[in-house]
């Protein structure tokens, strides 16, 4: 009955993308927050996502202009040369499509041949990609987008979290025996919030990515890399954002986070990137941005399923994901630069 649904509306919304022939769900060996289709026409193929409840997931009233600038932003890094997914516009000219509650947007399907972070050409890439985002013209894009600084920031960011810790300690005393040891860590994980907090005020902001990882960048059989999924997309922190892929790159090649293993994604990353600081500098700010995505995360997770009794799959990440990799870096940063 959905894909009906969703059918009429490609068909009034989107006849750019020309007559319908299959419209089929798209699935996959990992999570992934919303539901995506394969829409097949006589001009081509599109993928179509449907983002449920945007304003709870993202924990603002002004969820449809957050994502409509996150297109229009994404179209203007394409102009200036950005290697990023294409979205297609409505009938209107806007992105979005309403249905219901839930938002609708359409992109250009791009044939992806599997993207391996192992192979050295490929992460290659994948930091180039960061980099090129990292430094991305502000100043032009703020000019274009006014409403930039007030709609692109952290959904459920520190600012509003760091102030929740007796709301969020209430709550957790309610929990399952799982979420015990996070609630006996929860002062620390707020009094580190706050430090990394304070560090990350202190770096200038360029536009990150947020969630860029293996699984966010495509590779095509022409050897070309492609930057997908901006919907986290906001102006803050580049190590923040290095930090997850990381993190995220060493999970996903089935690596331990260990000391080792840190060390040497980070040089590669380092490599890559070549920043403007030295080496050691790099790794123990692009640790630190790690972990403060981390007990972001944490704090976000938790704060939205309480407030909100939904998402209940991202509270559940904390015991399983975010808590075990915070613990982790920070033990990891203790050892390199304990007292530095």
């Amino acid at each position: 009955m959905q894909t009906i649904f969703l059918k009429r509306l490609l068909i009034k919304k989107f006849p750019n993308l020309g007559n319908g022939i299959k419209l089929s769900r798209m699935l996959f060996d990992f999570k992934v927050n919303n539901l995506l289709y394969l829409y097949e026409t006589n001009l081509g193929k599109f993928v179509i996502k449907k983002i449920y409840l945007a304003n709870d997931f993202y924990g603002t009233e002004r969820s449809n202009e957050r994502l409509e600038l996150i297109c229009k932003l994404t179209e203007a890094l394409r102009e200036y040369g950005m290697q990023i997914e294409s979205i297609k516009p409505t009938v209107n000219g806007t992105f979005l499509a309403t249905i219901g509650k839930n938002f609708v947007r359409a992109f250009d399907y791009f044939e992806n041949q599997g993207f391996n972070p192992a192979d050295y050409k490929q992460f290659q890439q994948m930091i180039y990609l960061s980099k090129k985002l990292h430094g991305s013209p502000i100043e032009q894009l703020v000019n274009r987008f006014p409403e930039m600084p007030s709609l692109l920031i952290a959904p459920y960011g520190l600012s509003e979290t760091l102030e929740q810790f007796q709301f969020l300690d209430e709550n957790l005393s309610k929990e399952s025996n799982e979420f015990l040891v996070v609630r006996k860590y929860l002062k620390d994980i707020f009094e580190k919030g706050l430090s990394l907090s304070d560090w990350s005020s202190k770096i200038e902001p360029v536009l990150t990515h947020m969630d860029f990882h293996p699984r966010n960048i495509l590779w095509s059989k022409t050897k070309f890399a492609l930057m997908i999924d901006m919907d986290y997309v906001r102006v803050g922190n580049p190590f923040s954002c290095l930090g997850l892929t990381l993190t995220r790159t060493l999970l996903y090649l089935n690596k331990e986070i260990t000391i080792e293993n840190i060390l040497e994604q980070s040089s590669n990353i380092y490599l890559h990137y070549q920043p403007k600081i030295n080496q050691t500098d790099f790794i123990a700010n692009l640790i630190k941005g790690a972990m403060l995505c981390e007990i972001e995360k944490i704090l976000r997770n938790l704060f939205r399923y309480y407030k909100t009794r939904k998402y209940r799959k991202y509270a559940d990440d904390v015991t399983s994901l975010h808590f075990p990799l915070f613990l982790k870096l920070l033990k990891i940063e203790e050892s390199l630069f304990q007292g530095s």
